[in-house]
Order: structure tokens, then C-alpha cells, then sequence
């Protein structure tokens, strides 16, 4: 049996070479609909501020727009990501993939996958947690973060508006930049239609 390690998470083994194909296309097209998604948004609220004559503001975004995600296609969150998405994929479809049912159930996967997670948000400029505290983001950290956001309810066919009320609130401590949010999703949902 063959075996291949991710080099930065020496406890998360992959079997099978031909299921990590598999896999890693599994990734790369999740991955990439959503970075296009992202994208799309950032371009129209990077015009948006261009035609309000916020030109370093949309020049930032656009330098964003670029790099967004970057790191997850590199370890130590590339491996860990592969699965995660791959694990997704078949828990959305209901099925269960005996072929890594195993490997699932894992904890040295979990933790791997939840290590990944943590080592993008920290870093990454458009995730709170990258920074001392929410507030501490920048108008382009905020930007992006929202149209990463606001990707994920398109591709979840969910309310942003839920999200915000839910989600913000239990989640982060966002105080002086709150209505730079709620003023960036509105944008989007106008840009967006």
C-alpha cells in the first residue's frame, strides 16, 4: 500500500493514490467556483468605489482580488483542505465513501483539518481572527472578507441578512466597524442583482 504524508501535518496519512485524485479535482473545483465567486464580487464592489472616486480603495481590492484564498492551495492547509471539501462533498450528497469511511472518522484528521483552518484564518488579512481584534481590520480586510461572505450564501442559496444577525454577533466583536459591514453587504446586494 502506498502511502504519502502531508509534510507539514505528519499525522494525516493518504492512502489509496487513485482516490487522491479524485480528491484533489474534488478540491480544485470547489475551491476554484468559490475564489471566482469571491472575485466576481470584489471586482463589482472595486467598481462601485471606483465610480465614487474611492480609487486607492478599489486599487486595493483589485490587488485582492488576485490572492484571495491563495494559501489553501499550499500546506500546510492544502492536504487538510482536500479532505475536508472531499468529506463535504459526500456528506451533501448524503453518501458515505467506504473507500475512506476510516480516514473520516479520524481524529488525527480532524485535528488536522481544524489546525488548517486555524493557520488560514491567522493568515489571512480578511479573517477577524488574523487580527488583535475585529476592529482592527482595514477597509480592504473588510471588503474582501465580505464578498467572501457573501459568495458563500450565493453558493448556499442562504440570506446574507441571516448570516449577519446570527452569526456576527455570537461570533465576532466587531463594534466600530459594524456599519462598515452592513454598509459593504448592502452595496453588494445592489451590485449584485
Amino acid at each position: 500500500m502506498t502511502e504519502r504524508i502531508c509534510s507539514n501535518w505528519r499525522n494525516v496519512p493518504i492512502y489509496m493514490p487513485q482516490l487522491w485524485g479524485e480528491m484533489e479535482a474534488n478540491f480544485h473545483t470547489i475551491h476554484s467556483e468559490h475564489v471566482k465567486r469571491v472575485q466576481a464580487n470584489m471586482k463589482l464592489l472595486s467598481h462601485h468605489y471606483y465610480t465614487l472616486r474611492h480609487e486607492d480603495l478599489a486599487a486595493e481590492i483589485m490587488q485582492r482580488h488576485d490572492i484571495h484564498d491563495w494559501s489553501k492551495k499550499h500546506e500546510p492547509e492544502y492536504t487538510p483542505y482536500v479532505w475536508r471539501y472531499y468529506r463535504t462533498t459526500w456528506r451533501a450528497q448524503g453518501e458515505q465513501d467506504t473507500r475512506v469511511t476510516a480516514f473520516m472518522a479520524d481524529e488525527s484528521l480532524q485535528r488536522a483539518i481544524d489546525m488548517a483552518i486555524q493557520h488560514h484564518v491567522l493568515y489571512n488579512p480578511h479573517h477577524p481572527e488574523y487580527h488583535r481584534t475585529p476592529d482592527d481590520m482595514t477597509d480592504v480586510d473588510i471588503a474582501e472578507m465580505c464578498c467572501d461572505w457573501f459568495a458563500m450564501s450565493q453558493e448556499h442559496g442562504t440570506s446574507i441578512d441571516d448570516w449577519i444577525a446570527e452569526v456576527i454577533p455570537s461570533r465576532f466583536k466587531f463594534y466600530v466597524r459594524y456599519p462598515y459591514i452592513i454598509e459593504t453587504f448592502d452595496i453588494l446586494k445592489r451590485v449584485t442583482q
